[in-house]
């Protein structure tokens, strides 16, 4: 028996368009969108619609002999090839220069939307991301930001790029601007966002003895301790799993990815939280010896991700990224 509710991400997202264009309900993927009072005026909004969130190559033609949402969902899942919704686009720009923000997607939104006067900006979808966290670390930094590194290649082949994260998602940035190097991609920058190397902060008394003291502070003056005065018995909320899990992960894969002493040849800007405690201290976060081409270092307004809403973030990224040289040739 045929199905006539959507089976992929796809056929939902263009199940929507076409209820929106046809100006009647459509209530399955096998319905025609002309038959339910598509016109080719409307078609024509469809369209462009279609272009704009799948990033795919379609005409009128395509949509009179797939008018289905079933069959027009395969001719874009054909076009896509591998990016199957793996490349997100987060501003409306497609003809500025691409940053490419790794580990995350609405995460980054803010900062895309400030820089969407002069980069084009993409969010990217992993979904071996879940897999190296339910590995338990037990797939290497090397072979995450490989996947990456395809889905870059495919949707960039040749243009100069940008990448960036923030927190653990700028060690992947490294390491997947590394791989496009070597391969001979145009990698015109790296952005590194609040990104502290193991050891950064536990080299320096006075980061330990901030750390501790703000710790403290929470403690001492939180819901949790004025609970603990009228119940002995009360302990602190234990943190959610994923999230322990997580930096447990994320501490030992790193280790153990920086001792081999990766280099990356290429340009960056580190942007530091300002606000953050110790890092003043650290300005660099100790990425100095990883970095062998031009190093600028700037800090925003914020604590670690609040920099990524900081509209003096998007001026450092402004400011030094766009003047790259092969973005002024």
């Amino acid at each position: 028996m045929e199905s006539h509710t959507p089976k992929n991400d796809i056929e939902v997202k263009l199940l929507d368009m076409f209820c929106a264009h046809a100006g009647a309900p459509i209530l399955s993927v096998n319905d025609d969108f002309f038959s339910a009072g598509g016109s080719r005026t409307t078609a024509c909004g469809l369209i462009k619609e279609i272009v704009d969130v799948f990033d795919t190559k379609l005409g009128f033609a395509d949509l009179k002999a797939n008018p289905t949402v079933s069959k027009l969902a395969k001719v874009i899942k054909n076009d896509r090839s591998i990016l199957d919704f793996k490349v997100i686009s987060l501003n409306a720009q497609k003809s500025k220069p691409p940053i490419y923000f790794i580990c995350g997607i609405a995460l980054y939104a803010p900062l895309a939307k400030r820089l969407s006067d002069h980069f084009s900006c993409y969010g990217i979808y992993i979904p071996e991301e879940k897999e190296f966290l339910d590995a338990g670390g037990g797939m290497a930094i090397e072979a995450l930001a490989s996947h990456y590194v395809a889905v870059i290649k495919q949707h960039n082949p040749q243009a100069p790029m940008v990448l960036a994260g923030v927190s653990f998602g700028g060690v992947l940035a490294f390491e997947i601007a590394r791989q496009l190097r070597e391969t001979g991609n145009n990698v015109a920058g790296l952005i590194i966002l609040d990104t502290v190397l193991p050891g950064a902060l536990k080299k320096n008394w006075q980061v330990r003895k901030n750390s501790l003291t703000k710790k403290l502070r929470h403690f001492t003056s939180g819901a949790w301790f004025k609970s603990l005065q009228t119940s002995k018995s009360s302990k602190p909320p234990k943190k959610d799993l994923n999230v322990r899990l997580w930096n447990i992960i994320r501490g030992k894969v790193t280790t153990a990815y920086f001792n081999a002493n990766p280099q990356f040849a290429g340009d960056a800007l580190i942007i530091r939280a300002e606000d953050q405690a110790g890092h003043d201290l650290v300005p660099d976060m100790m990425w100095m010896p990883k970095l062998s081409g031009s190093v600028i270092l700037a800090k925003s307004p914020g604590s670690h991700l609040e920099i990524i809403r900081s509209k003096e973030t998007a001026e450092h990224i402004i400011n030094h990224i766009q003047t790259a040289p092969v973005f002024l040739d």
